[in-house]
């Protein structure tokens, strides 16, 4: 799939002068996801509407986020990550991300076979998270699960899956030696007949669906932690 980044890296030059482009870069998906992170008390919810309105480039990355927007009109693509293997990365360790029409062909092939609401889609290496959008492309009703080792690249998922109101889980682990550093519980709260999308951030590997201790589930299989159900206070970032 081709996108016109031109105007999107005319936008992120101006939010990167004087800085590393990786610095830049980051800021703006940790910006952005200060509009969807639960907040457990009123004065967390202060202290996050404080930062979206008192950051020196609230405007230009919101311009960034707009122009992405509008290079997304029907959803479930991925020129975040497209504009990240471009001009962040440049292919640094091997980050280059599987083409949007193989990921939409694998889910053809793979997902008449997961039709139920609820089922689970997982991606132990997803990258900015095109093979969970495209499962979701096929079926948004099922629950999708992400895991890779770059933080950076679980943040962008886990963006990616926020910006289309998806439900599941993108966690830091590396698939392999089963290492865990953090995780995302991705949900969806309706509110005003509008399901908003957020996520709960979590370091305990017990609350992960994705991670799994061999030995803590052998040996007390009823150990398992399960996470908790969060209550939602009065106000959100948008009201």
């Amino acid at each position: 799939m081709y996108y016109d980044l031109k105007k999107l890296k005319k936008i992120f030059d101006q939010i990167s002068y004087a800085r590393t482009e990786m610095n830049a870069f980051t800021d703006i998906i940790d910006f952005s996801l200060l509009a969807f992170r639960f907040y457990k008390t009123a004065d967390e919810l202060q202290s996050a509407h404080q930062k979206l309105t008192t950051h020196p480039q609230c405007e230009l990355i919101g311009q960034f986020m707009t122009e992405l927007a509008d290079l997304n009109p029907y959803g479930f693509a991925d020129p975040l990550g497209e504009f990240y293997m471009m001009h962040i990365s440049y292919g640094r360790l091997g980050q280059y991300f599987t083409p949007e029409p193989i990921t939409e062909m694998m889910a053809l092939m793979t997902m008449p076979e997961i039709t139920e609401p609820g089922q689970k889609v997982l991606d132990p290496a997803c990258g900015s998270g095109r093979f969970l959008l495209s499962a979701a492309k096929q079926n948004r009703l099922l629950k999708f699960y992400g895991a890779d080792l770059d933080p950076i690249c679980c943040k962008m998922a886990l963006l990616n899956m926020l910006l289309n109101s998806l439900t599941g889980e993108i966690a830091n682990i590396n698939s392999i030696s089963n290492e865990f550093f953090t995780g995302y519980h991705v949900k969806t709260k309706l509110i005003g007949g509008y399901h908003y999308p957020y996520f709960e951030e979590f370091t305990d590997p017990m609350l992960s669906y994705i991670w799994l201790h061999p030995e803590a589930v052998s040996h007390n299989p009823k150990s398992e932690k399960k996470p908790p159900v969060p209550v939602f206070i009065q106000g959100d970032l948008f009201s």
